[in-house]
């Protein structure tokens, strides 16, 4: 119980998080935007986040494990967000990375078992939209 209040809290906050990103991203002030990522993925990953960041998705989430699925949706909507303030500033080669990166989280997530929300939903078509052009 106090674990899954926890993710609970975490989920809250990567929310309120994400309306502040793009919050930022509507006003133009990219730099914040992405210092709320920044701030945001190392609350949310914790120690292993740097490790996280340099494995394969699928690596990622195994590592991670299963209980920590929430997580990894939260790292992949954060990593899709980098995506589109990159994408903003007209830096199209750091966007489709991000936007790679999230969605390559979001499948090996959701193969693990992770349930994706209609927002998560949303975001990949968005995505996948944009890098099918």
């Amino acid at each position: 119980m106090i674990r899954r209040d926890y993710i609970e809290r975490l989920i809250e906050r990567a929310a309120q998080a994400l309306a502040q990103i793009a919050r930022f991203v509507s006003a133009g002030e990219f730099e914040p935007a992405l210092e709320v990522i920044k701030r945001v993925r190392a609350e949310v990953m914790g120690p292993l986040g740097p490790l996280l960041e340099r494995l394969d998705a699928q690596s990622a989430v195994e590592l991670a494990g299963r209980y920590e699925l929430d997580r990894i949706r939260i790292y992949a909507a954060l990593a899709c967000e980098e995506g589109a303030i990159y994408e903003a500033r007209g830096e199209s080669a750091p966007a489709e990375r991000c936007f790679r990166r999230g969605l390559e989280l979001y499948a090996a997530g959701e193969s693990a078992g992770a349930r994706l929300l209609p927002a998560d939903r949303a975001r990949i078509a968005a995505i996948e939209g944009k890098l099918s052009r």
